[in-house]
């Protein structure tokens, strides 16, 4: 490649970079206020958004003609944040909640996976408990874990339909819940408390608790969660824990970033 070709090149990611700052800071914007916050020419701008489009980064408010990031860029940023961030930063927090457990049940570290699951991210086992298969890497029904119930609580009506028909929503005991209306009063409730159980909805005699934790963007990206046995603990000590766990769940928002209102 010669030089006036890399050049070109340059120029074209940092106008791409340029743009994609400015879109991403907006519920969505159109092409005349992007060429005047940049301060490239119009044929310039609706190239580079066009592309944009075309690769799925950005979609198009057909009412609007206005554009707004896609998940796809929500996907990249996502991945950054969970991969550098979440586990490194969430591990004492989740170490000092173990402690205090007294290692009854396990404590977990989750994110939203593939379809209508969740992925456990990191992990402190308890000795407590038979060895589940629930290790680092592990996938979940997100309809009938905590973890689960307390990430898709909080995002949109139209992303958890979306992900609750992802799949078939299957009943592995007679506590599972598969009808989508009865999931979403399960769900409102989860908002109302801040925090979700799941008893015996996966496991037999096994119950967990878990609260979410947003980002700076104010988005639920994970849930940190405790699990175990009911015969391991009192079940009266149940809204404690998802007290406690909620009040450890602000402590990682907080340092991922978000700032309470």
């Amino acid at each position: 490649m010669n030089d006036t070709k890399k050049v070109g090149s340059v120029q074209s990611v940092k106008r791409t970079l340029k743009l994609l700052e400015v879109i991403c800071a907006e519920k969505e914007i159109g092409i005349r206020e992007l060429g005047r916050r940049t301060g490239f020419n119009r044929s310039t701008v609706q190239n580079f958004v066009s592309t944009m489009e075309e690769e799925g980064y950005l979609i198009k408010n057909t009412v609007t003609q206005k554009y707004y990031p896609s998940y796809k860029i929500v996907a990249l940023g996502y991945q950054a944040v969970r991969r550098n961030d979440i586990c490194s930063l969430a591990r004492p927090v989740m170490e000092k909640i173990y402690s205090e457990f007294k290692g009854k049940g396990s404590i977990a570290l989750s994110v939203l996976g593939e379809g209508c699951s969740i992925v456990y991210i990191d992990k402190i086992e308890s000795h407590a408990e038979p060895v589940l298969s629930t290790s680092v890497g592990s996938r979940m029904p997100a309809h009938c874990v905590a973890s689960g119930k307390a990430i898709l609580a909080f995002f949109s009506e139209k992303e958890r339909k979306k992900i609750l028909l992802a799949e078939e929503l299957k009943s592995y005991t007679n506590n599972t819940i598969t009808d989508i209306d009865q999931i979403e009063q399960n769900l409102a409730e989860v908002r109302k408390n801040g925090y979700a159980i799941s008893s015996e909805e996966r496991i037999s005699g096994f119950i967990s608790v878990a609260a979410p934790i947003s980002d700076y963007s104010e988005r639920v990206v994970a849930a940190v969660s405790f699990a175990a046995f009911l015969n391991n603990i009192d079940v009266d000590d149940i809204p404690k824990i998802g007290v406690r766990l909620l009040n450890v769940s602000k402590e990682i928002s907080e340092l991922l970033g978000f700032k309470p209102s």
